[in-house]
């Protein structure tokens, strides 16, 4: 993961938010009746993406190294058990989202990846679109 935003630690996805949801809302043509199922989700992104933020900082400060094998299983697990429930957070709003998109929006959102900070792979990833 050399390069990219991950050079300038935590802040540097952080950064990148905003632009990924924007990116989204064009791929998915979010339309006004939509706006407000999309703005749940745009800010459970936002709130999830801060607080993986702070927690990263408040973690994992200074060296990794120093800390014993013990001390770093616990603080992954304190950062596993959060993560997940921004995760869950996240999907609820997407619920609510994917309940009142049109067919062709789903297909579009199947193959979107959410900017969610902290997982490298993000979520939705799937194969090539297809083009039937």
């Amino acid at each position: 993961w050399r390069g990219g935003p991950w050079e300038r630690g935590p802040d540097g996805m952080l950064d990148r938010v905003e632009g990924r949801l924007a990116f989204i809302k064009a791929e998915l043509r979010i339309n006004e009746t939509q706006a407000p199922a999309w703005k749940e989700l745009a800010d459970a992104v936002r709130t999830s993406a801060k607080q993986h933020n702070a927690r990263t900082k408040a973690l994992f400060p200074g060296e990794a190294k120093a800390k014993t094998l013990l001390e770093r299983l616990d603080m992954h697990e304190q950062f596993m058990s959060a993560r997940l429930d921004e995760v869950r957070q996240i999907k609820g709003s997407l619920k609510t989202l994917y309940a009142v998109l049109s067919d062709e929006q789903k297909k579009e959102a199947d193959y979107i990846v959410l900017p969610m900070v902290g997982m490298a792979m993000g979520i939705g990833v799937r194969g090539p679109r297809r083009t039937d």
